[in-house]
């Protein structure tokens, strides 16, 4: 994706959705039910995230890092 083409709001925008998507499967998680987004098994989250983080270091666009559940204790 080309990151550098979108606006400092909607890079925030999409950055949020990732930390939604994470929150998503966060609660599901500890339902013990099935994770609706599977962010943190799916390479491509990690990619898109580090995309938007990337581009929105690059233009001092303010955001707190995502940061990926641990599947570990699955």
């Amino acid at each position: 994706m080309k990151y550098e083409n979108f606006t400092g709001t909607g890079l925030r925008m999409m950055h949020d959705a990732v930390h939604k998507a994470i929150a998503a499967d966060s609660v599901a998680m500890k339902r013990g039910e099935p994770l609706p987004c599977r962010t943190s098994d799916t390479k491509d989250w990690r990619d898109h995230a580090e995309g938007l983080e990337d581009e929105m270091a690059r233009r001092n666009v303010p955001f707190i890092p995502v940061r990926f559940l641990d599947m570990s204790g699955r």
